[in-house]
């Protein structure tokens, strides 16, 4: 018994087109209802008793109706999921926006804030004069002024909130039109716009004030030295033409003759261009001479101990000057940046929100469209249902009224057949009756002339008996 019951066919619960195609559920196949082809079946094995796609379908009003139906069961169903998802993506997106935005804990010094600046240049100094052992602990002094001297209302441009480009964006199955795309490349240029401020803040920031500072003292320094390159070589002009004024002077002819072979062989392995060259390098104007001696020699050229102190102080001073000048330089170019970059990221928020709301518009109308369209399709497939079920009952009406009319047609031949019946009786009985008279006429006739016979043959018997009694008379 208990074999039986377990081989015995199940009996599933039957669902309607709606919750079929809502759930996606394989019904179990159905070898009696319809021939098994083997594009009933899916990959798996199992029958599919929905369609895969919409191509499936029978592409009717009907069946666009169903769909659209089951589309927004589908999305009634996953809509908390999906916006859990899109809000998880974008979490995500924002903290790697943040991280990406982030300065780095290595920065240098903020320069778009004085406060920071004159910290620095503070404990500069104090390097400068109290200089430490420890190569860590000197490493350490920047990143302490630069943790005090770095503040989220200090960097503009790292505070900023992160771009909302990654946030508004073009969902599937709708196209960019021509508002978007302009608006799409005004954010580019922006975006690029950002990048190349980010990098110019990014090079004045890795520029250092001392370096700069040392490039220009060492300018300077090239310069003065470079002066006084050309007054020692002034000097060692004057002291050769001294040398060789005295030298001619204690010459012999045979000297004069020796030397003047030896600069004519000189000359022979060089060209002429050089010799031009040197004659006119090595010419001087007349007295020039004398006054680099008198120059040269003359006592205030001895420098003063005072005097070299003061023109030391002085030169730190104006090293401290332009240290400063360079330091309220740069913060300035780096405040001008960092105001063009929240100039850029103003521009850009409002240029997402402009997308957003042009997206948010094209979502409402295409949402009403598409309401328009279900609304539409169910209308039509309910008018279609109410044609079909008028058809439905104009049919079941003709069939009900033909077979009354059959009814009636079969009545009216059955009344009529009795009606013939009774008719055809009646005529029976009245020939029945008229041929039992006739028979009765014939009979009483056939009476009559029999006994008319009768009376025939008794008057003649009688006349023959008169006859023979005349005759026998």
């Amino acid at each position: 018994m208990l074999q039986l019951l377990q081989s015995a066919p199940k009996r599933c619960t039957t669902m309607n087109v709606y919750e079929r195609l809502a759930s996606g559920v394989l019904r179990p196949p159905n070898p009696a209802s319809r021939p098994v082809t083997p594009s009933g079946f899916a990959h798996n094995g199992a029958k599919l008793t929905c369609p895969r796609s919409a191509m499936d379908l029978p592409q009717t009003k009907a069946s666009m109706a169903k769909m659209a139906y089951s589309r927004q069961l589908l999305w009634q169903k996953h809509q908390i999921l999906l916006e859990e998802k899109l809000q998880k993506r974008r979490r995500r997106g924002f903290r790697c926006e943040r991280r990406n935005d982030s300065p780095s804990a290595s920065s240098s010094i903020n320069f778009a804030d004085p406060i920071a600046v004159k910290r620095s240049a503070e404990a500069f100094k104090n390097r400068r004069e109290t200089p430490a052992e420890d190569e860590g602990q000197r490493e350490n002094i920047p990143v302490e002024t630069h943790l005090i001297g770095t503040d989220e209302e200090t960097v503009p441009f790292s505070s900023a909130k992160p771009s909302l480009s990654d946030y508004v964006a073009l969902p599937d199955g709708i196209d960019a039109d021509e508002a978007w795309r302009a608006m799409t490349e005004e954010e580019e240029s922006l975006v690029q716009e950002e990048q190349s401020l980010k990098k110019e803040i990014e090079e004045e920031e890795s520029l250092s004030v001392d370096d700069e500072l040392e490039r220009q003292v060492a300018a300077e320094a090239a310069a003065l030295e470079e002066v006084e390159f050309n007054q020692q070589e002034k000097e060692r002009v004057a002291e050769e033409l001294e040398t060789h004024r005295m030298n001619y002077a204690n010459a012999t002819w045979q000297d004069i003759v020796q030397n003047w072979k030896q600069e004519m062989e000189r000359y022979a392995s060089v060209s002429w261009s050089e010799i031009v060259d040197r004659e006119i390098t090595r010419y001087h104007k007349p007295g020039e001479l004398a006054q680099v001696h008198e120059k040269l020699s003359s006592p205030s050229r001895k420098r003063d101990m005072q005097v070299v102190s003061r023109k030391l102080e002085e030169r730190q001073q104006k090293a401290e000057e332009l240290r400063h000048m360079l330091q309220e330089e740069k913060a300035r170019r780096l405040k001008e940046l960092s105001n063009k970059v929240e100039e850029v990221r103003r521009k850009r928020a409002e240029l997402c929100e402009r997308k957003r709301e042009h997206l948010e518009r094209r979502m409402e109308k295409a949402k009403e469209n598409r309401l328009k369209n279900i609304s539409k399709i169910v209308r039509k497939a309910r008018e279609d249902d109410i044609k079909v079920m008028e058809v439905h009952f104009i049919n079941s009406m003709e069939a009900n009224n033909m077979r009354h009319d059959v009814i009636a047609r079969n009545l009216e031949w059955e009344h009529r057949m009795n009606t013939l019946a009774a008719e055809r009786a009646k005529k029976n009985e009245e020939k029945a009756a008229k041929e039992a008279a006739a028979e009765e006429r014939r009979k009483n006739a056939e009476i009559v002339r029999l006994f008319q016979i009768y009376e025939a043959l008794l008057s003649e018997d009688n006349k023959e008996k008169s006859d023979t009694k005349m005759v026998c008379k």
